[in-house]
Formats: structure tokens, C-alpha cells, sequence
């Protein structure tokens, strides 16, 4: 099921780059005269290219076993060349950005600004201008009544952060203008676009978009949207709760009964990114005893349970130890959340995750079901949480003596 998953991932995603290369065959002529070189075709070029060098040098005498040391050289003189150019186009598609009052110079911009930045990296686009082209781009972006241009825009940012990482911290500047798109859908393409943007922005500017508001906009209408579009939604509010404190708690408040439901959901990506959420809610509050009620106030605890053994498994067996611990933090830090989980026959729970189902009769062996030591160790775990704590008089108080530090023993 993951792989088939990952497959449609993969080609949704190839897809929608294959849209805008093959929009760029009508206008490759214009790119390939600023550029001085086809970008499609560029490792295929550069080796053509420096091939005829190599001949021609030969030609005028350079012996052959020198052309190895220049070859490095002569590659990055063709990268800086075709940088170069694709930084003088990004120019001039910037003035057509800002042609105020040209929506149709607008757009072709826009078109063009996709295709060069969908085609590019951080070695053809060296001096791209990004400091200019945002702004243009998110003015774009709010032209409410041109969906073209809005739609246009918003790609145009998602492959600036693809092909450039390092300027999402210029395009979190966006983060206001994305979220405006997903709290009034329009054009639901656009607001689709808006989430796969911000999915990229959350995974190093989290913060910013938590307190924006961003998870709970993100997850307002998560229905509506296609499966993709709700894996990036659930992937947003799961980056959001890495570095949550509990201050930040009523940003996330409104979103866990929905965020509790999805734990019931097929897509395995969407349930894993839900568990995902909750795992690092319950590891930033941990101390926090009225916050982790709060977070499992929702059936949160029964569906966890309900998820822990449906059959076939649905969780991973990283995502399967990440929930078990999670299960052993809320215990270890908020007892009554044990005992409900007591009362909810997590006793039974936890009998089938270590033999199975139990066919009824009485067996003199028992035989585990297989698992890593991993998921074993953090099985065990819940369970020492779940029994009550050892009394500390009597025979039991030798565990306050043979702390470290209390006694000194001579040899």
C-alpha cells in the first residue's frame, strides 16, 4: 500500500513539472536565446559542447592528457555561462511581473518565470534575483479576480523553493496571502497550489506558520480537498507541532477533534502524519499534566487503541514505537489518563500486540508475536507506566539507597 502511495505521489508530482516543461516548448526559443543553450537538454549539451572543445583543442596541438585537468574548469565556465543567462532573463521577466495595468504581460511573465524555475537549480539560476521577483510574485498572487495569473504565481514560488531552498526565507513573506487562499476557496486549484506551498515553507518555518493561525486555516476545509492536497495539510500541522510550547496550545485547540477523527482515516500517510502531530504534542507537554488531558480530552485514546491493532497493520514500525512511547509519556505524566486506559481493556490491548488473537483454549506456552526489540522495549514500557508504583518503606526503600551518590564502597 506504501509503495503504491509513494508511486502516485510521484507521479502527481512529475506530472504537474511535465505540464509546465511541455508549456515551455512554445516559448523555448525566446528562453534558449537568453539563456545561450537549451536548459531541457543540458547535461546532454554540456557533453556535446565540451566534446567539440576537446577536438578543437587537439586540433591545435594541446595534448590530450592535459585536457583532464581543464575539463572541471571548462564545465564550470559552461554552468557560469548558462547562470548568467538565466539570471538575465529572471530580469526581464521581472519587468514584466511589474507591468501594473498589463495583466496579459502579467501572466506571460508568470508562464515563463514557471518554466524557467521549474527547469533550473541552484547552479544554472546563480544570481537569481529573488529578492525582487517575491514581492512581484505575491502582488500576483492576491489578484483576486484572475485566476490564471494567482495560480500562475503560486507555482511560480513552490519551484523557486524547489530549485533555490535557501529562498523560502524570503517567500515566508507569503505565508499571510497562502492562507488568505484556504480560508475563502474560490478556485479550489489555487488553494491546492496555496497548501503544497506552505508544506514546503512549514518544514523550516513551522513557527511562522502556526502563528499565522496557519493549522488550523490548513485543515478548515480538508475534506474538499483531493488526497494529495490533504496528506500536505496533515503534513503542515505536523510540522507545526515540532517546536509547539504551551503557550502556543489554543493554536492547535480548535484542530484536535478533527485531527482525532483522521486517526480513522485509510490514506496511510494521513493517519501517519496524525499520529505524528500527536507524538510531538504529548513530547513538548509532557510537564505539562492539564495540557496532555486536554490533547486526549477526544477519543484520542481510543482511537489509538482501535489503530494499534487493526488488521492488516496500518501504522509503520518506526510510527508503531513513535505511538507506543507516546502512549507511555501520557501515562508516566498524567496518571489519570492511565487509569482510563486501564478501564478501556488496554490490558487486552496490549496481550494481543505481544501473542495475537487468542483462539479461545488454555496453553501451557505462549508464543510473542515477532517484533523488534525496539517496539518489545517500548511495549514493556507502557506496561511498567500502567502497574502501580512500588511502595518505599520496608524492603522496598533499598532503591533510595542504591541511587548514585549515596553510598561510597571500598574494595
Amino acid at each position: 500500500m506504501a509503495d503504491s502511495d509513494n508511486n502516485q505521489d510521484g507521479a502527481n508530482s512529475s506530472a504537474a513539472r511535465t505540464d509546465e516543461a511541455s508549456q515551455g516548448a512554445s516559448a523555448s526559443s525566446s528562453v534558449a536565446g537568453a539563456v545561450g543553450m537549451t536548459t531541457s537538454g543540458e547535461s546532454e549539451s554540456d557533453d556535446s559542447e565540451m566534446g567539440r572543445l576537446q577536438a578543437l583543442l587537439e586540433a591545435r596541438g594541446l595534448p590530450p592528457h592535459l585536457f583532464g585537468p581543464l575539463g572541471p574548469r571548462m564545465s564550470q565556465l559552461f554552468h557560469r555561462t548558462i547562470g548568467s543567462g538565466a539570471s538575465s532573463k529572471a530580469q526581464q521577466l521581472l519587468q514584466g511581473l511589474q507591468a501594473t495595468g498589463d495583466e496579459s504581460q502579467q501572466l506571460q511573465a508568470a508562464i515563463e518565470m514557471c518554466q524557467l524555475l521549474v527547469m533550473g537549480n541552484e547552479e544554472t539560476l546563480g544570481g537569481f534575483p529573488v529578492k525582487s521577483v517575491v514581492p512581484a510574485l505575491i502582488t500576483l498572487l492576491q489578484m483576486e479576480h484572475n485566476f490564471e495569473i494567482m495560480n500562475h504565481a503560486s507555482r511560480a514560488l513552490t519551484y523557486m523553493m524547489e530549485a533555490l531552498p535557501r529562498s523560502s526565507a524570503v517567500v515566508v513573506d507569503a505565508i499571510p496571502v497562502f492562507l488568505e487562499k484556504l480560508q475563502v476557496i474560490q478556485f479550489i486549484d489555487v488553494a491546492e497550489q496555496a497548501l503544497t506551498a506552505l508544506e514546503m515553507l512549514s518544514r523550516r518555518h513551522s513557527k511562522a506558520i502556526l502563528q499565522a493561525r496557519g493549522l488550523a486555516h490548513c485543515l478548515l476545509y480538508l475534506e474538499f480537498f483531493s488526497i494529495n492536497a490533504q496528506r500536505n495539510a496533515l503534513a503542515i500541522a505536523a510540522n507545526c507541532c515540532q517546536s509547539i510550547t504551551p503557550d502556543e496550545f489554543h493554536f492547535v485547540d480548535d484542530s484536535l477533534s478533527l485531527l482525532t477523527q483522521r486517526l480513522t482515516h485509510q490514506d496511510k500517510k494521513s493517519v501517519e502524519s496524525t499520529c505524528l502531530c500527536f507524538a510531538r504534542l504529548v513530547d513538548n507537554f509532557q510537564h505539562e499534566e492539564n495540557l496532555l488531558q486536554q490533547v486526549a480530552s477526544r477519543d484520542l485514546l481510543t482511537n489509538i487503541q482501535q489503530l494499534l491493532v487493526v488488521t492488516p497493520p496500518v501504522l509503520s514500525s518506526g510510527m508503531f514505537i513513535m505511538v507506543v512511547r507516546m502512549l507511555s509519556l501520557m501515562c508516566s505524566n498524567c496518571p489519570s489518563l492511565a487509569v482510563q486506559l486501564m478501564k478501556q481493556n488496554i490490558a487486552e490491548t496490549l496481550r494481543f500486540l505481544l501473542c495475537g488473537a487468542s483462539n479461545g483454549s488454555c496453553q501451557e506456552q505462549i508464543e510473542l508475536v515477532p517484533r523488534s526489540p525496539q517496539e518489545l522495549y517500548e511495549l514493556t514500557s507502557l506496561i511498567c507506566e500502567l502497574m502501580p508504583c512500588l511502595p518505599r518503606e520496608g524492603i522496598f526503600a533499598v532503591d533510595a539507597m542504591l541511587k548514585k551518590g549515596k553510598f561510597f564502597f571500598l574494595y
